[in-house]
């Protein structure tokens, strides 16, 4: 979805407006849905049964009393603020920065696909779960100097290469976060 669907997109736009990629994607996730039905999650012990509210106020305590799950949420919650609403100005980027329209957000958008499918290969191979807390602080200081970078770079070619590094470290940054915070959950903590 990261790299074939903007590559795709980039063909519809153009000749069938966007619509057309709503539609394809709605069809996608209908066919995901379909494949997930008959998947039973494992049945784990649970605490009594309260309230939503009561439950997130447990979460909140639970996530405050627990340093890596608390300094991992709050990390989480800035990078997302900081870093996501420059991953949605990727269109006015392509458009108003490198004149490609929608033929060079598809590249752009396919280019952070390519990066991350490799960040999550990396993190496949990686035969260790020892540092991840030093690789999850990197990665994500890497994730946002490289965002500094392509915010003010003009050269398109720079700025697709730049993307790709960016989404490889975002999504180690993504999986180490990730990773952390359900090695350190007990099992009547989850949902």
């Amino acid at each position: 979805s990261r790299f074939l669907g903007p590559m795709v997109a980039g063909f519809i736009i153009p000749h069938g407006g966007p619509a057309w990629v709503y539609l394809m994607s709605t069809i996608g996730f209908f066919f995901y849905w379909v494949l997930l039905l008959p998947i039973t999650p494992n049945q784990i012990e649970r605490g009594e049964k309260r309230g939503l509210g009561a439950e997130f106020l447990d979460g909140v305590r639970y996530a405050r009393s627990n340093a890596i799950i608390g300094s991992v949420l709050i990390f989480s919650v800035i990078l997302g603020i900081l870093i996501r609403p420059v991953i949605d100005l990727f269109p006015a980027f392509s458009d108003r920065v490198f004149a490609r329209g929608a033929p060079g957000l598809s590249i752009l958008l396919s280019s952070m696909g390519i990066g991350s499918i490799c960040g999550v290969i990396t993190m496949a191979l990686r035969d260790r779960a020892s540092g991840l807390d030093k690789l999850y602080t990197v990665s994500s200081a890497t994730s946002a100097l490289l965002l500094g970078l392509f915010a003010f770079t003009t050269d398109f070619w720079m700025a697709v290469g730049v993307v790709v590094l960016f989404g490889f470290s975002n999504n180690i940054s993504g999986i180490c976060g990730q990773t952390l915070i359900q090695s350190e959950v007990i099992p009547t903590m989850r949902a």
